[in-house]
């Protein structure tokens, strides 16, 4: 696999999983089902958070790094800077739905 794959593969994968984790992480706390369901998997619900994004990135690593077809470092490049920017997106949407629920708006 030539190295522009492996970046490409990973950023997506990376990209994929922080969508995952900001989504199941304002779920929870909307849900207290959902934290509890969480929570009763591993004994405490960012520990069931955490597992959960190692093996999603594997399986979507494995599954993009697949690709037979040679990615260009630009392409590679592009992946990376949408890791980036979800990377800042997913951090805004935490922060301020922390800040909307701790100020009770």
């Amino acid at each position: 696999m030539l190295p522009e794959n492996t970046v490409r593969a990973s950023a997506r994968a990376a990209t994929l999983v922080i969508v995952f984790v900001v989504a199941i992480t304002i779920a929870a706390e909307m849900s207290a089902p959902l934290k509890t369901a969480l929570a009763s998997m591993t004994g405490h619900h960012w520990v069931t958070k955490s597992v959960a994004s190692v093996l999603i990135y594997m399986l979507l690593f494995a599954f993009f790094a697949r690709s037979a077809t040679p990615v260009r470092a630009d392409q590679a490049a592009r992946s990376v800077h949408l890791l980036v920017a979800t990377s800042f997106a997913g951090a805004a949407a935490l922060t301020g739905y922390f800040l909307w629920h701790f100020l009770a708006l």
